[in-house]
């Protein structure tokens, strides 16, 4: 099924805008025995997209780190094959929040 090429765009559901950015991360599940690599795509600040190689075993619930910095618990929203949508259930600090 194709897309229409015009009309109104999509709804957006997000309640926040999101801002591109480009930063590493760390998803850390298992009891931190489990671990894969992403990187941070855009964020708003109770949420993200995450590219990263395979969402393939990737849990719903994971501990994250961008930066070298602990964000805490995100819950899976939506996936791709590439990509994850997040949302975080404490807001990202303060130093991740892009200007």
């Amino acid at each position: 099924m194709e897309r229409p090429t015009s009309g109104p765009p999509p709804e957006e559901r997000r309640a926040d805008r999101r801002r591109r950015v480009r930063r590493e991360a760390v998803l850390h599940f298992n009891s931190g025995y489990g671990a894969f690599d992403a990187s941070v795509r855009n964020q708003s600040p109770n949420g993200a997209c995450l590219d990263i190689e395979s969402t393939l075993g990737v849990p719903t619930r994971f501990h994250l780190t961008v930066s070298g910095i602990k964000v805490g618990n995100a819950q899976v929203r939506w996936r791709s094959s590439t990509q994850l949508g997040i949302a975080l259930l404490e807001p990202f600090p303060p130093d991740l929040i892009p200007g």
